[in-house]
């Protein structure tokens, strides 16, 4: 017979470990965190332990096989839990003292907690205006913050040394604080995880009275009227009493307190001048317990009229479509209350469009639907009981045409005006054309011929091709003198008609030479006149170039064939017509001293022969015939 015998052991667990360990925690954030245990028989009981308390009903457990078990915890850190450990804890309660653990120091990561508080030293309900004040921001975050802002009613402030704002670390210091100075104060720091606003700290200032209007008021009043000064001030603590001045050019008084009424911020004089001497200015100052107001609140009582004109006024935004805008400064009501009216009127008829009043300081007006194409004048008022001030012009006022369709044509709306002074100007330039086409046309009827022949050729030849000097002297002479006293082209006295000669340069250059009529009473011949040097002349020559000896290569071939040509032509002529030639020489040159082109030697140029220490020159003498 076989027994059978079950052995039930149990075993304590051996290993505990917690499985998601981060480096750091955000506080408020879920977290799910898992613990491992192995080994245990029966199943190990897992716990979570927070500190020294245990967490309850948060975490659920599960059977594995081959004696694991595990543990997932739903964890939500707080702030106060930074520095704390987290515990995982196994145990197998049939054997005592069988438990392990594992442990996790939290790292809680949180935004910055910003405490504001004034400095310890200060009493935060005795300061007054021109003390000193400091702040203390306490602050505890993790990670540490890396930065630190300041605001004052919500407006965040930086430090400025010169106007008495100073940050250190964690401290904001305030020197020689005022009335605007006053408010709420908060600190802000920020981390990683975010930023962190402190509590807001109110600093109230005392001050002495000060007036509420920026600038002085001025009331118009007749004789027998009576006008009411309200003078309004900001104190803290509040006014106690005030008192009133009145000054003119002769004197300054106290006014009666009988006269005027004290409120809680503010007093009433109800004030009647009589004569003239009534009029001037009036002075409000208040107290407290800081002190007496240092710039008093200022009326000014002048005797009633009318208003000031409206000053720099402005149009804009101008459409196509016939709108405008139109703002303008306001100057003084003459002591009363005044109203502002622009009128529009079309111009040149002046013929009104438009007419709108405003009661608002400054006055602005807007305008629409003027007709476009058209010009037009603005003329603003200031209006008060009295009567209305000087216009302020503002003309012309001019919009764009806007094209309309009409069928299949284009009708764009033009300016008169405009169209007038562009006609004026056409017409008067046509009578100036025509006044010049007639003077120009009478002078070439009375003189047809002014041009002397030298002078035609230098034309001809600067139109067709530089040639030197030397090339045009010489052509003079050819047409005056000609070679051995022959005037080649030129015109017998003896021949009614004109003739026409031609000297022809190399191949390119042709100097064309008019004839001219030797009977013209009104022409006097163009002459050279060369006149002796009775000193020493320093001449100065350019610097020559390998182009200018080319160049007067050239010339000198040219000159060459030209002499060849031409003795030619003036042997020929001579033969047929040795009496039909006039010869004209040039003043100072006796007809002894003159050597004909062909007679010039090979080594002597033109060049040579008219670069000399000589000095030549051309006189144009013109008579004018007294018809």
């Amino acid at each position: 017979m076989t027994k059978a015998a079950v052995l039930d052991v149990n075993l304590k667990p051996q290993t505990v470990r917690i499985v998601t360990q981060e480096r750091y925690v955000s506080a408020d954030k879920r977290y799910e965190v898992e613990c491992q245990t192995s080994g245990s028989r029966p199943d190990a009981i897992i716990t979570w332990w927070k500190g020294s308390r245990p967490i309850k009903r948060l975490a659920k457990n599960f059977s594995e096989k081959n004696n694991h078990s595990l543990s997932i915890l739903t964890f939500v850190p707080v702030i106060d839990d930074d520095g704390k450990y987290l515990t995982c804890r196994a145990e197998n309660p049939s054997i005592p003292d069988s438990a392990l653990e594992d442990k996790w120091r939290l790292n809680v990561h949180y935004i910055p907690i910003v405490t504001l508080k004034m400095g310890s030293t200060l009493n935060p309900e005795d300061i007054k205006e021109g003390d000193d004040v400091y702040f203390e921001c306490n602050i505890r975050s993790n990670p540490k913050a890396h930065k630190l802002s300041w605001f004052h009613n919500g407006n965040e402030i930086y430090q400025n040394v010169t106007a008495g704002i100073i940050m250190s670390d964690q401290s904001l210091v305030l020197q020689n604080v005022g009335r605007a100075t006053a408010g709420k104060y908060t600190c802000m720091a920020t981390n990683l995880e975010g930023k962190g606003s402190s509590n807001h700290v109110v600093l109230i200032v005392k001050y002495a009275p000060v007036c509420i209007q920026e600038r002085e008021e001025v009331y118009g009043a007749l004789k027998q009227e009576t006008v009411s000064l309200r003078c309004r001030v900001d104190a803290n603590p509040a006014v106690i009493t005030f008192h009133w001045t009145f000054n003119n050019s002769g004197e300054q008084k106290e006014v009666e307190p009988s006269r005027y009424t004290n409120e809680v911020t503010s007093s009433r004089l109800n004030y009647t001048p009589i004569t003239d001497l009534d009029y001037g200015t009036l002075l409000c100052y208040g107290e407290n317990e800081v002190g007496r107001q240092k710039e008093p609140c200022v009326f000014q009582v002048v005797i009633a009229g009318r208003p000031s004109p409206l000053q720099n006024c402005t149009v804009s935004n101008q459409t196509a479509l016939g709108g405008f805008q139109v703002e303008c400064v306001e100057g003084f009501d003459g002591g009363l209350p005044q109203s502002f009216v622009m009128e529009v009127v079309e111009i040149p008829g002046l013929r009104p469009r438009l007419n709108l009043t405003t009661y608002r300081a400054p006055p602005a007006f807007s305008v629409a639907g003027l007709e476009p194409g058209r010009a037009y004048r603005i003329a603003l008022y200031a209006v008060n009981a009295k009567g209305r001030s000087e216009p302020t012009l503002i003309d012309p006022v001019t919009f764009k045409g806007v094209a309309k369709l009409q069928g299949s044509s284009m009708v764009v709306p033009a300016n008169p005006l405009l169209l007038g002074l562009l006609g004026a100007a056409a017409l008067l330039a046509t009578g100036i054309c025509l006044v010049l086409a007639a003077l120009c046309r009478r002078r070439l009827q009375r003189h047809p011929h002014r041009r002397s022949p030298a002078s035609a050729a230098i034309d001809t030849a600067c139109t067709t091709k530089h040639v030197p000097m030397e090339a045009v002297i010489a052509a003079e002479d050819m047409q005056l003198g000609g070679v051995g006293g022959v005037a080649t082209g030129g015109r017998s006295p003896m021949s009614p008609t004109a003739g026409s000669g031609r000297i022809t340069i190399g191949s390119d250059t042709t100097i064309k030479l008019r004839a001219v009529d030797g009977a013209d009473p009104d022409i006097i011949k163009n002459q050279y006149e060369r006149r002796p040097l009775h000193s020493f002349v320093k001449v100065y020559e350019p610097r020559r170039t390998r182009e200018d000896e080319d160049l007067e290569e050239d010339i000198e071939q040219d000159f060459d064939s030209f002499r060849q040509h031409l003795a030619k032509d003036s042997a020929s002529h001579t033969t047929q017509n040795p009496s039909n030639h006039m010869v004209y020489r040039s003043l100072q040159r006796p007809n002894s001293q003159r050597h004909p082109i062909g007679g010039l030697s090979g080594a002597q140029t033109l060049t040579h022969k008219y670069r000399g220490p000589e000095v030549v020159t051309t006189t144009n003498r013109i008579q004018e015939s007294c018809i």
